[in-house]
């Protein structure tokens, strides 16, 4: 009896463990869950947001600006190629700042970073009602630290599906 027990449960943990099935078929669509109201997105045939732009979904902003960086425009140059060549996928671009000033200061801050991406992927022949904008300020950030290293990497513009 204890033998079969164990097998029972080394079964269960293989199965747990086991890599999932990728469905191959053309005509099945990833679907990317928005959050849990059950809002999802199309994304075609492609395997993440990642996948579509080339790599990058994150650009990073100097102290206390919204300027985007030649480095930046080439990040943003790339995610406006993949939503060209994807014009059924729809993104926010979300405006991020480290933690250093007040909550007003750094939504607004966000907002304009935010709304710099924006402006750029438009220019460069994105429709506009395909890309939304928000801001988070300081609200959200992606490391926690009290430095020169984590403010530098907080003060960012993120590339989501919308």
């Amino acid at each position: 009896m204890l033998k079969r027990l164990v097998l029972i449960g080394a079964a269960l943990v293989l199965a747990a463990c086991s890599t999932p099935q990728v469905n191959d078929d053309p005509a099945v669509v990833y679907s990317s869950s928005a959050g849990s109201d059950g809002l999802s997105i199309d994304t075609g045939r492609i395997g993440s947001l990642a996948e579509l732009v080339g790599g990058d979904t994150v650009v990073y902003f100097a102290f206390n600006s919204a300027a985007l960086s030649d480095d930046a425009q080439i990040i943003v140059r790339a995610w406006a190629q993949g939503l060209q060549e994807h014009d059924n996928i729809s993104v926010v671009v979300e405006g991020h700042c480290d933690e250093r000033g007040s909550r007003e200061y750094n939504l607004a801050l966000g907002e304009q970073r935010a709304s710099a991406i924006r402006n750029l992927l438009i220019s460069l022949g994105v429709a506009g009602d395909r890309v939304a904008t928000t801001s988070y300020g300081k609200e959200r950030p992606v490391v926690s630290g009290h430095d020169i290293d984590a403010w530098a990497l907080n003060r960012r513009g993120a590339l989501t599906l919308g």
